[in-house]
């Protein structure tokens, strides 16, 4: 999960030029939490058993994106900057969304949904973490082939066309990787938003802003971040658990 947010909050970076940029900046979390809950407390896709609430996250964290792009590109040419405003503006719809079926709905699963508002790790299952691992080692696998063209990007888009990138083919990567990630992240821990943009700051600190280093130590470093605050969570009001979304 850690692991996952921050190389997010990487790509979200790279793509927005953007160092406040993480998972919420197009409103991915939001989507992939409003679609947790709508599973969680309105029973969509039962049918599916227990890769229900990983279905509705992703789907969630899709038709986030897919919202953001259609507003960022209602004036024509997609900027960073549309980019981020449409995101926020898709973030608050989606979280105002996530509470009214919380608030309007009350059918015993509210603390449940709190838990996946705020970040948990409580309901982690062995079963779970291998779908996580799965689609995580893929994720991560294809961005590093890609970490020269997301040096480039940083330049700005002129600049990496002069070079020869395809930026165009680069966004839509870092787009469809955020998205899947983010989805299968969130199905089982809920929104945890402070590793996506606060642990690829630290690393850039130890081994600066070239990708091909930045992002697998971002992994370790998320990771390592999110296994602390979860120790954290559990122990400080022990026997009870904190949500992990409290502490990070």
């Amino acid at each position: 999960v850690g692991a996952g947010l921050s190389l997010c909050g990487v790509l979200m970076q790279a793509l927005t030029k953007n160092p406040l940029a993480d998972p919420y900046v197009l409103g991915i979390s939001s989507g992939a939490s409003a679609g947790a809950v709508s599973v969680i407390i309105l029973g969509l896709f039962s049918f599916m058993g227990g890769y229900s609430v990983i279905f509705g996250a992703t789907l969630g964290a899709a038709v986030a994106i897919r919202l953001s792009l259609s507003i960022a590109s209602v004036k024509g040419g997609i900027t960073s900057t549309q980019l981020v405003l449409a995101g926020i503006a898709t973030s608050a719809l989606f979280s105002a969304l996530t509470n009214l079926i919380v608030y309007g709905f009350n059918n015993g699963s509210d603390k449940t949904a709190l838990y996946w508002m705020v970040g948990s790790l409580s309901g982690a299952t062995w079963s779970r973490v291998k779908y996580v691992f799965i689609v995580s080692v893929v994720m991560m696998a294809v961005i590093l082939l890609f970490a020269r063209e997301l040096d480039i990007l940083l330049l700005g888009d002129d600049v990496a066309e002069t070079l020869g990138a395809d930026t165009r083919r680069i966004k839509l990567l870092i787009i469809l990787a955020s998205t899947v990630l983010t989805g299968v992240v969130v199905s089982v821990s809920g929104v945890i938003g402070f590793a996506g943009l606060v642990v690829p700051h630290v690393m850039r600190g130890f081994v600066g802003s070239g990708h091909k280093q930045l992002i697998p130590m971002s992994i370790l470093g998320g990771g390592l971040f999110a296994m602390i605050a979860d120790l954290i969570s559990r122990i400080i009001i022990a026997p009870e658990e904190l949500p992990i979304g409290v502490i990070a």
